[in-house]
């Protein structure tokens, strides 16, 4: 079940006027070290998204995956707020209002380069379709730690008799969860 981004309307609001408590817990800040991709400041733009003050655009959507859902920052939160909950709602919301996150071309195939190793494990157990229906991005961790995975998952889609599901090469750029 999709949760609405107003289900949190408390936590955004909490985290808009938090002193940023949190901020040394977040990977995705400690990786860029930018303050905008601290978890206040992306809720304070979810927030500003929720209200109106900014639009779904490509950008907002784009901050909005800044978030791994690791859990860190509700971990060390004295208000216990769901972060990574409210980034998911506004990554919906500012999809289905057409906003794209992430550059199309980073979802068209492409050659591979000679050193890919990752994406030679999943052309040994993917199958490919030119436009499929449905574009599985397993995560990078998943096909790299056990490639056989990805080879299961799509054999459950073939005994489904689904044909026109691929495992396509933006998977990565993904940091999702394990399939």
């Amino acid at each position: 079940i999709m949760t609405r981004l107003a289900d949190f309307e408390r936590a955004l609001v909490t985290c808009t006027y938090c002193p940023n408590l949190c901020r040394h817990t977040c990977p995705v800040e400690l990786a860029e070290g930018r303050g905008t991709v601290a978890p206040q400041a992306k809720m304070t733009f979810a927030g500003h998204l929720h209200t109106g003050r900014v639009g779904a655009n490509d950008e907002v959507a784009s901050l909005m995956y800044k978030c791994l859902g690791c859990g860190a920052c509700t971990e060390f939160c004295v208000h216990d707020i769901d972060v990574g909950g409210a980034l998911f709602a506004a990554r919906a919301k500012a999809v289905s209002a057409g906003a794209i996150p992430i550059g199309v071309e980073a979802f068209q195939r492409r050659s591979l380069a000679p050193d890919s190793w990752f994406m030679e494990k999943a052309h040994e157990h993917a199958q490919y379709s030119r436009e499929p229906d449905v574009l599985i991005l397993p995560g990078h961790p998943s096909t790299a730690d056990d490639p056989s995975a990805l080879q299961a998952l799509l054999k459950v889609c073939a005994r489904l008799e689904d044909d026109t599901i691929a495992c396509g090469e933006a998977s990565c750029l993904d940091v999702g969860h394990a399939l």
